[in-house]
């Protein structure tokens, strides 16, 4: 997972080592003025969560994505993530701001979106209002 790599420093002459597509992130280079630098800790960052605090958002994003990469059922990984942010304030901030980024009720709801439509299927098809024929 790339996130994982996120505030890597790389120092060289040489051409920074490739993770993924320049999706998945790119290398930024590194201010001499540390004003300006959104990777110092407790600095806020832009997200679909809204205004938030860099290193909080990245540690949600990688354990929730770290649910959906793994070898359990949908069905398993849907209840994780509906549980995941627990009783758990930055997590619960977190995801309150991802929930009205994407107008939905919950966190599967919103996971569903980047899903396979296979997994899609399988979690929703005994759930009222979720799927449709088309």
């Amino acid at each position: 997972m790339y996130l994982k790599k996120h505030g890597e420093f790389f120092k060289g002459d040489s051409i920074p080592p490739i993770y993924g597509s320049p999706r998945d992130g790119i290398w930024l280079p590194k201010l001499l003025d540390s004003t300006f630098d959104f990777l110092d800790k407790g600095a806020t960052t832009a997200s679909d969560a809204g205004s938030v605090d860099a290193d909080e958002y990245v540690d949600y994003a990688i354990s929730l994505l770290s649910i959906f990469e793994s070898n359990m059922t949908i069905d398993d990984k849907m209840a994780q993530a509906l549980v995941y942010a627990g009783c758990n304030d930055s997590k619960n901030r977190i995801e309150s701001g991802i929930l009205r980024f994407y107008g939905e009720k919950n966190i599967a709801d919103v996971m569903s979106l980047y899903i396979s439509k296979l997994d899609r299927f399988k979690f929703y098809y005994d759930k009222p209002n979720k799927l449709t024929i088309g």
